[in-house]
């Protein structure tokens, strides 16, 4: 029997992930962030400025996006974590 050798797309396993993650990114559902709620009466220096194009995120370890209606986003384009926001600041991207 021959056995197959896996050939490595990737040189390393961060390239790999960082792959991975853009495609993901690529796919996701995209929002239009506009502040309403807790995120104009408690601003965080982490909160995007309005207007910006993000996507639903779930960092390791943290709860799922919706619970106590949060959710952790990112950047739509660049892929910067932003972190914790209402759910009632994004709005789907189709409706613009």
């Amino acid at each position: 029997m021959s056995q197959k050798l896996r050939v490595f797309q990737y040189a390393t396993v961060r390239e790999e992930a960082a792959v991975k993650a853009a495609a993901r990114r690529k796919r996701a559902a995209r929002f239009v962030f506009h502040p309403t709620g807790l995120d104009l009466s408690d601003p965080k220096p982490h909160t995007p400025p309005a207007g910006t194009v993000v996507v639903k995120t779930k960092p390791h370890g943290c709860p799922r996006n919706g619970t106590m209606g949060f959710c952790y986003v990112e950047d739509a384009t660049s892929g910067a974590f932003y972190g914790l926001v209402h759910l009632t600041s994004l709005t789907p991207r189709s409706r613009f």
